[in-house]
Parts: structure tokens; C-alpha cells; sequence
């Protein structure tokens, strides 16, 4: 994966899993490797903030096609 085109594509379609932290609060989650989230990190069109939960980071991802925001939380996979 090298293109921002082909990144997107990877997570709208990626398999998410369920993380709930110790207050209740529940997030779908794609978990994707350090190489991953390193190229997700190098394109500034991404919106991209750090969140801890339990221990853990979640990086909620957004940008916008056709005018709709697409949001995807990533986490790295261990």
C-alpha cells in the first residue's frame, strides 16, 4: 500500500473490531500494522488526533470525498 487512493480503500473496507474502554464507551477499531499506520501518518490530507484508552492508542483518521466525512479509528496491531 503506497498510494493515499490505496489506504483509503483499505480501511473503508477493513474488518473492524470492537474496543470498550473501562467507562462504557465503545469504538469500532480497524487494527493495522506499524508500516501502516507509519504511511497513514506521512499524508497531510489525513486528519489524524491520538486518543488513550486503557492503555492503548486509537488514532481516529477523517477525510472527506464528495463532500460526505468518512471517519475511521485505527489502532496498531500487536
Amino acid at each position: 500500500m503506497r498510494t493515499l487512493k490505496e489506504i483509503k480503500e483499505y480501511l473503508k473496507n477493513a474488518k473492524t473490531e470492537e474496543l470498550v474502554s473501562k467507562r462504557g464507551n465503545k469504538y469500532q477499531v480497524v487494527k493495522v500494522s506499524k508500516k501502516i499506520l507509519d504511511r497513514i501518518f506521512d499524508f497531510k490530507s489525513l486528519i489524524k488526533s491520538i486518543h488513550s484508552i486503557d492503555n492503548k492508542y486509537i488514532y481516529p483518521v477523517v477525510w472527506f470525498e464528495k463532500g460526505k466525512k468518512i471517519e475511521v479509528i485505527v489502532m496498531e496491531e500487536k
